[in-house]
């Protein structure tokens, strides 16, 4: 009688996969959740359900760098030119199986496509100057007792049921196979890891693991990822982007991405580093409009660490809107090259001419002719 009355406010789904499993609680409050796979994050989202089956998409979101090339989803992604202007961004970009190039910008950042009859959507998140932020996802209906392969993963619906009310879905997707399950059990037995909050007002902070300090920086962060930057006592950096609930070797130490957020143009996030014996104080350099370039104290082992509040580059702070070398100190801690004329700009150091006149990027060549121009009008006079 009590399962007759629930199953009549709640219609619940049960997914199984061929291989070991790994539990994730979806309902319409909350219609998406994470699993890991292979050291492979995945998202599942709760699309619709009748009383014989239910629709459910299955997606993974990666970071790739120009000429690189990453498998999301299973397929082989090649990003060949990424570009962010004027809050412009586009990425051209080559999957594996299909001839033509996929082209994603701010108009049409959706693209679908079929490979073997299968069905995909990639979808630009973020772009910058050399890399994109890519969605690839997989979206299919499973009736009851059958399975179906959704983004490389198989996948069984047991039952579906269905009430107008509230939905649910209890969904059992693959886990890591036996060795990567222990090498992460241990790492969590690891009572020598810190859990440490990075945000975008703090984001740097300091560590000593193994007797040797590490600065671990948050470049960026979304909803569900966040990219680290970790530079050793020698000076050596390494930066990747790790997804919720994932864990990543970075320059030699591991951390674990336990949450993000990225809300009211503030970022937020929370990571485990594992094997951290002492946290370093950290000091932060701000380079202003009368110092502009700040040097970089050499990083020495447990002594307090510097995070620059700028741009680094080869052991020197700079402001940012610094230009140098035909590029300039970009808002995301990066020198970046200035844009050439008719190019979309809010600053005058954005530009190759160092003019930007209602928001394009003047060439050289016009000023000094319109400069002639008043010259040869005054001297008529």
């Amino acid at each position: 009688m009590k399962r007759e009355f629930l199953s009549a406010f709640i219609f619940s789904i049960l997914i199984v996969s061929f291989v070991s499993a790994n539990n994730l609680d979806l309902s319409s409050d909350k219609p998406t959740g994470s699993i890991s796979f292979e050291r492979e994050s995945y998202y599942a989202e709760l699309i619709s359900a009748s009383d014989n089956s239910a629709t459910i998409r299955l997606y993974q979101i990666k970071e790739i760098s120009e000429s690189e090339a990453k498998v999301i989803s299973g397929l082989k992604v090649l990003l060949i030119k990424s570009d962010e202007t004027n809050f412009n961004l586009s990425a051209d970009i080559k999957i594996g199986g299909i001839e033509s190039e996929i082209k994603l910008n701010n108009e049409n950042p959706k693209k679908e496509f079929l490979i073997d009859d299968e069905l995909y959507i990639i979808e630009l998140v973020s772009a910058g100057a050399n890399s994109a932020t890519l969605k690839v996802s997989q979206m299919k209906e499973i009736s009851e007792g059958s399975s179906k392969k959704l983004a490389g993963l198989e996948i069984k619906l047991f039952s579906a049921d269905e009430s107008n009310l509230k939905l649910s879905a209890s969904i059992t997707l693959p886990v890591n196979d036996g060795e990567e399950n222990e090498d992460e059990k241990e790492l969590e037995e690891d009572h020598d890891y810190k859990k440490l909050v990075l945000t975008s007002d703090n984001p740097g902070v300091g560590v000593i693991i193994n007797s040797r300090a590490y600065k671990i920086e948050l470049v960026s962060a979304s909803d569900n990822s966040a990219t680290i930057r970790v530079t050793n006592s020698e000076g050596k950096n390494e930066m990747k982007e790790i997804s919720e609930t994932a864990i990543e070797g970075i320059n030699d130490i591991k951390i674990k991405v336990v949450e993000t957020d990225e809300s009211n143009l503030k970022l937020v996030v929370y990571i485990l580093v594992y094997g951290v014996s002492e946290e370093l104080e950290v000091k932060k350099l701000t380079p202003d409009e009368k110092t502009e370039i700040i040097e970089v104290p050499k990083m020495r082992e447990k002594e307090e660490i510097v995070v620059c509040n700028g741009c680094l580059l080869e052991e020197k702070c700079y402001i940012f809107g610094y230009r140098k070398d035909g590029k300039f100190c970009s808002d995301n801690k990066d020198f970046v090259a200035q844009f050439e004329s008719e190019k979309g700009c809010e600053n005058n150091f954005e530009c190759s001419s160092n003019i930007c006149i209602s928001g394009q990027c003047v060439s050289e060549g016009l000023i000094q002719r319109i400069l002639s121009w008043f010259r040869r009008f005054f001297r008529s006079d």
